[in-house]
């Protein structure tokens, strides 16, 4: 069972039976956090990333009801599960496999679906032990890496975080590597120290060090350690057999959105950072029309989205939602709710290079088009518009247009008011740029 920087907990009641547990895990490798459960006041919160749990099903001094012992294991694990813990597994050492289901269904039901185990195996420990009382580890690896077989999507997500710990660890020995490279003595920490500093700079030049910086250098080297590192034949049986486990189902507008928010959206965004989005109210509109010299309807359905693809997608709205009402509604209506329904944004486009630098007065902003999704789907008005992924902006799903026709430097009057609601992450954002970079050449900016 590889499991390389994965964290084990043991659990038990009985001192003995916990020692055994854990001098066979660590023999196997693995280091342990054993728990020796005497009450609430034995136990104490873990950090995240727990990945498996040996626990004894009956940590009650005397026989209980089944109920009971499950209800006592689940208070355990509420209390040493971090709430931010991630995926795990549970052992369960139980003399009554058939338990088992019901323990999982109320580990789900008192901890939660997100903090419940992946998957629960159970395991009877006389089982596993040899005559003199010692557990057969290697007997216990083997149960728990078929259990695990049987659930492939398990193996897939146990698979990727030992996968991005690997490449976590390359990077931090390289970092480690360069500090002391040529140096017969050198203080470690400091060395390191000197990289680290060295590191931030490059991404953020007129700033003092700081782990962002680190972090936003470091985020590309680590994708592309963990992307690129050949997948072997195990590993693609694994996840191979995860993608069989799908069903047809596609997800719905909602999961769509709300996984490329988790993607491609950072909720921390600052003013005048890279990829910050500003989203206009509805009432300040006016900062829009003043700039451009237009008002909001000519260049919604002028340079962002085409009109007759919009009345169309809000008349078949309006069949679905009122049929009765829909033949009284005329295509001027239509289209005063579609204009009154959008919101408009700016992006910071500023180049990746000037950011680098700390230029912060070299401030671009793209202008953006906001379409909830319940006004229906719509045609980019032209090859410069770029429509991103769906998004949950604020509590609505919604498509974002944006045009490379638009550009403010410096931005318009009356954004200084206007925080950002959201930064977008640099993969997207650099695909943005990509696009109306290319657009630019054919086309030319128009800046205000």
């Amino acid at each position: 069972m590889k499991n390389q920087g994965t964290r084990v907990i043991a659990i038990d009641d009985q001192k003995t039976d916990l020692d055994g547990i854990v001098a066979a895990l660590h023999r196997a490798g693995m280091s342990v956090l054993p728990i020796l459960y005497k009450g609430s006041s034995s136990l104490t919160r873990c950090m995240p990333g727990v990945r498996f749990i040996f626990s004894d099903i009956n940590l009650q001094p005397r026989a209980a009801a089944p109920h009971t012992l499950h209800q006592t294991v689940a208070a355990v694990l509420d209390v040493v599960l971090h709430k931010d813990n991630g995926p795990w597994v549970l052992v369960a050492w139980t003399a009554s496999p058939d338990q088992v289901a019901d323990l999982a269904e109320a580990l789900r039901i008192a901890l939660g679906p997100k903090r419940a185990p992946l998957v629960a195996i159970g395991l009877d420990k006389a089982r596993f032990l040899t005559p003199k009382g010692a557990f057969k580890i290697a007997a216990i690896t083997k149960e728990v890496r078929t259990h695990i077989a049987r659930d492939p999507v398990v193996g897939a997500i146990l698979d990727f975080e030992a996968r991005a710990i690997d490449a976590a660890r390359d990077i931090i020995h390289t970092i480690v590597e360069l500090a002391t490279q040529g140096q017969q003595s050198v203080n470690v920490n400091t060395a390191v120290a000197d990289v680290l500093k060295a590191i931030s700079k490059a991404t953020d030049t007129g700033s003092p060090p700081s782990p962002e910086a680190v972090f936003r250098t470091l985020g590309p080297a680590f994708e592309d350690r963990l992307v690129r590192k050949g997948i072997g034949n195990v590993e693609r049986k694994i996840w191979n057999e995860a993608f069989s486990k799908a069903t047809n189902t596609k997800l719905s507008p909602k999961q769509v959105a709300d996984l490329n928010t988790s993607i491609h959206l950072d909720g921390l965004a600052r003013v005048g950072e890279r990829g910050s989005i500003y989203v206009v109210p509805q009432d300040k509109r006016g900062i829009i029309e003043r700039a451009v010299k237009q008002i909001s309807e000519e260049l919604a359905f002028g340079h962002f989205v085409t009109k007759e693809k919009s009345i169309k997608s809000l008349r078949e709205r309006s069949k679905r939602t009122a049929p009765a009402a829909t033949s009284n509604v005329s295509d001027a209506a239509h289209f005063e709710n579609f204009v009154r329904t959008v919101q408009w944004c700016f992006l910071e486009a500023v180049a990746a290079c000037d950011a680098s630098n700390d230029k912060r007065g070299a401030r671009r902003l793209l202008l953006g088009l906001i379409v909830p999704d319940d006004l229906g789907a719509q045609t980019p008005a032209g090859a410069h518009v770029m429509a991103l992924p769906r998004l949950m902006i604020g509590k609505v799903a919604a498509t974002i247009f944006f045009s490379a026709r638009f550009a403010f430097s410096p931005p318009p009057k009356g954004l200084a008011t206007i925080k950002p609601v959201a930064r977008i992450r640099n993969p997207l954002l650099d695909a943005i740029l990509q696009h109306v970079s290319g657009s630019q050449s054919r086309l030319g900016w128009i800046t205000f």
